[in-house]
């Protein structure tokens, strides 16, 4: 299964990735395997720019799939489907 995996908002990270968006192989596809992968292909900096200590994605970030459906960040069994595009989105507070 490939899964397209967009980063807004998130610089250090992109650094490390060296991208905006990339594409991801998983042989299996839940919310959880992509972010395991992820963190396989990019290490700590992937744990440290959108994990929270318990392991679920950071409240200040948003993880949106297809541009539409907006994902529950403490919910790793969503399953992902092939061609999906996945972005996590830092959310900024401000006026």
């Amino acid at each position: 299964m490939r899964v397209t995996v967009e980063f807004v908002g998130l610089p250090e990270l992109r650094k490390k990735i060296g991208s905006r968006s990339l594409e991801v192989c998983l042989e299996r596809g839940t919310m959880g395997d992509l972010l395991s992968q992820l963190e396989r292909m990019y290490g700590a900096h992937v744990r440290n720019s959108l994990l929270d200590s318990r392991g679920n994605i950071q409240e200040t970030i948003q993880v949106i799939r297809n541009g539409r459906e907006w994902l529950a960040r403490d919910k790793p069994i969503v399953e992902l489907r092939d061609g999906d595009r996945i972005t996590f989105l830092l959310m900024v507070a401000g006026g």
